[in-house]
């Protein structure tokens, strides 16, 4: 969302009072932790993105980056917050209130590539990234979701798009949003449900109506919704 120097404008509606955020680098910081396989790594953050990528190595790195008003430094009241416990760890960030102590952190997290973890994921102001891992659930409300991972449960946005690509879908998926496009590419032996309001709908590249329903040989299927965008979805050919 964010590299250098960027300014983001916020309209009040108090009059015409516009307020600019400096959005500097303020602060980085790069913890690495042993979590064993099978674990629970979840992931929280209000304002800034997320990122969770693979890695050659056996322990999880998570880098935080703080961005704000450098003549002001890092907000009194910002705390990032680490759980490691035996079979989960987690990373939260408390913001300080107040338009004066307006900030942002991104969080960019490296797993094992050789170990098998269930990521979760929520935002509220910031895009979701996640590559390469067994299972992820996303979730936010201004921002993209994109993932590549094996499978998912759940996939929710308001304003933004929603990309995937689930190669090992078995379960039920939901993938919703309001205001944006749905992108998914899973299994043909999943049965589709999948609706939009004001927009194009296509499965395997066929053209449909605003909805359409089918049935898949097992009894999960993919529940893909928008109000406001196209929904596509493609199945892997066999083979792949």
């Amino acid at each position: 969302m964010k590299t250098g120097l960027c300014v983001i404008a916020a309209v009040l509606l108090f009059g015409s009072c516009v307020v600019s955020f400096q959005h500097d680098l303020l602060a980085e910081e790069t913890s690495v932790y042993d979590v064993k396989p099978g674990s629970e790594l979840t992931f929280e953050n209000t304002n800034g993105d997320i990122e969770v990528s693979v890695w050659d190595s056996d322990s999880v790195q998570i880098k935080t980056l703080v961005y704000g008003d450098s003549a002001k430094g890092v907000p009194e009241g910002l705390e990032i917050r680490f759980d490691h416990q035996e079979s989960m760890l987690s990373v939260t960030v408390d913001y300080p209130s107040g338009l004066s102590s307006f900030c942002s952190v991104d969080i960019v997290v490296s797993i094992p590539d050789s170990m098998h973890y269930a990521v979760s994921v929520e935002g509220t102001n910031g895009d979701i990234t996640v590559t390469g891992v067994e299972t992820v659930n996303a979730e936010t409300t201004n921002g993209d979701i994109s993932v590549v991972a094996s499978s998912s449960d759940c996939l929710e946005t308001t304003n933004g798009d929603i990309s995937a690509i689930l190669p090992l879908q078995s379960n039920q998926l939901i993938a919703e949003t309001t205001n944006g496009d749905i992108i998914l590419r899973i299994p043909s032996d999943l049965g589709i449900s999948a609706e939009t309001v004001n927009g194009d709908l296509s499965l395997n590249g066929l053209e449909y109506e605003n909805s359409i329903a089918t049935d898949g040989t097992g009894e999960n299927r993919v529940v893909a919704q928008t109000v406001n965008g196209d929904v596509v979805v493609v199945y892997f050919s066999s083979g792949e």
